[in-house]
């Protein structure tokens, strides 16, 4: 399996469990908290094997989402 695949398939597993801690924490609905994540430039970075983001736990990704959020930088929403 290629490198490429093997992230994405990460990101499968990951994203689900930060859309909820996202909707937990900011009280909105998942499908509005996975909305923000796919149209984020952290999602972007996260995608890019090179930027490593994906070593951060599940947690500090979702900080790192809502800070984008927060600070109404996403695009696409």
């Amino acid at each position: 399996m290629n490198n490429n695949k093997t992230l994405e398939n990460m990101l499968w597993i990951f994203i689900p469990n930060i859309a909820k801690i996202i909707s937990n924490r900011k009280g909105i609905s998942l499908k509005k908290a996975n909305q923000f994540i796919y149209n984020s430039n952290i999602y972007k970075k996260l995608e890019d094997k090179n930027s490593k983001m994906w070593y951060y736990s599940d947690e500090i990704l979702a900080d790192f989402f809502i800070n984008e959020y927060e600070k109404n930088e996403l695009y696409g929403v």
